[in-house]
C-alpha cells in the first residue's frame, strides 16, 4: 500500500495526518477524518482500529472508505491482525475486549464488517517508509531500515506487539524492552502507536519523544483513544522537500 505513499501524498495531498490508537473511539475518529479532509491531509491510523470502545463496526467502516478513495491508510496493529485471521476463519483465541467488539458489531452486520477489515489489512502494511521516517505500530526492526536484511517473522512481530521481556505488572501488561528505539539510525525518526505507557511506565496523555544516544528518534502516538483517554495525530509536511514533523493534535472528546 505504501510503497509509492510519498508520490500519492505529495500530488493529492497538503501533508499527512498520523493518528494513534482508535479502539473503536468513533467520536473522536471521525473528528480525525474530518480534520484531515478539510484540511487535505492524508488520513494514516497507526493500528489498532478495534477493541474496548463501543463502535468498532463504524471506525472499520470509515476506514475502510478513506482507503478505498485513496485518502488514507493504516499500518497493521495487533487487534487488527487478530481480527483479519479470525475474518479469514483461522482459529484464534478472543479476549474479553474482542468478543465485546463482536458484540458490538452484531450478527446482522458481522459479514460486513468481517469483510471490510479484511480488506483494510490486505492493503496495509505492517510498516511504512517515508523518507527519514518510518510509521509502524508496536516497534522497528533492522530490517525496516535497511533493505538488505529479511523481514521475518522476528520483525513482524515487533511490529505488531513492540518488544517484552516474558514479564508482567501487577495489572497484567507486558513489561516492555527498548532497546529497538536505541537502535533508530541518526537522522531518522519512528512514529509508533500500541504503547500507551513508553519508556517510564506512566500513561501518556501526549505524544512522547525520545532521541536516543545516536540521534535518532522514536514518537510514541498512543494517548489512550478507546482506553479513557484520547486520539491523537501528528501532521507531516514535505515543504523542505522530504516529509518532517510538523505539529500534533489532539482529538480530546467533546
Amino acid at each position: 500500500m505504501f510503497n509509492h505513499i510519498k508520490q500519492i501524498t505529495k500530488n493529492k495531498f497538503s501533508g499527512i495526518l498520523a493518528f494513534g490508537d482508535t479502539h473503536s473511539d468513533y467520536d473522536s475518529f471521525i473528528r480525525v477524518y474530518e480534520y484531515a479532509k478539510d484540511n487535505n491531509l492524508f488520513f494514516m491510523s497507526l493500528g489498532d482500529l478495534v477493541d474496548r470502545g463501543e463502535h468498532p463496526f463504524e471506525v472499520v467502516s470509515l476506514m475502510h472508505k478513506a482507503i478505498e478513495e485513496g485518502a488514507g491508510g493504516m499500518v497493521i496493529g495487533n487487534h487488527d491482525d487478530k481480527f483479519y485471521r479470525y475474518g479469514m476463519g483461522n482459529k484464534v483465541r478472543l479476549s474479553g475486549d474482542a468478543k465485546a467488539t463482536l458484540d458490538h458489531v452484531g450478527s446482522h452486520r458481522m459479514s460486513d464488517f468481517l469483510q471490510m477489515y479484511i480488506n483494510v489489512v490486505n492493503k496495509s502494511s505492517y510498516f511504512s517508509v517515508l523518507d527519514d521516517i518510518i510509521f509502524t505500530h508496536g516497534a522497528t526492526h533492522e530490517s525496516m531500515w535497511d533493505t538488505s536484511v529479511n523481514f521475518t517473522s522476528e520483525a513482524k512481530y515487533r511490529a505488531l506487539y513492540g518488544e517484552v521481556t516474558g514479564e508482567h505488572y501487577p495489572d497484567g501488561y507486558p513489561i516492555r524492552y527498548y532497546g529497538w528505539a536505541d537502535d533508530v539510525p541518526i537522522g531518522r525518526t519512528a512514529i509508533v502507536g500500541h504503547d500507551r505507557a513508553p519508556i517510564h511506565n506512566e500513561l501518556i496523555a501526549e505524544p512522547l519523544t525520545y532521541q536516543n544516544s545516536k540521534g535518532g528518534k522514536v514518537i510514541f502516538m498512543d494517548t489512550g483513544g478507546g482506553k479513557g483517554g484520547h486520539i491523537t495525530g501528528v501532521i507531516l509536511n514535505n515543504d523542505s522537500g522530504k516529509y518532517e514533523v510538523d505539529k500534533f493534535v489532539d482529538f480530546k472528546p467533546a
